[in-house]
């Protein structure tokens, strides 16, 4: 049985980047969830795990830089993803 589609959050504060990455995304097979700040990709890579993550760096309440160690403290450095 093949893997499920990985899924990938976009965390940017402009709508329309959240969108767009979000719809070429999935119209290549991949599942995506989206964050509009920096505090909300925490919560949302904490609770979904997503596979990859593609962080803005500039983004209100929560830096992209800030929200990307807070993830990596929460999740660990390192996940590998089964392919069974």
């Amino acid at each position: 049985m093949a893997a499920p589609p990985w899924l990938v959050l976009v965390a940017d504060d402009m709508q329309d980047a959240r969108d767009i990455y979000a719809s070429y995304l999935e119209a290549r097979g991949f599942r995506a969830v989206t964050a509009r700040d920096g505090e909300q990709a925490v919560e949302v890579a904490t609770s979904e795990r997503p596979d990859v993550i593609v962080m803005d760096l500039t983004m209100p309440k929560m830096d992209g830089i800030e929200a990307t160690r807070r993830i990596k403290r929460i999740l660990g450095r390192t996940r590998s993803r089964s392919s069974s």
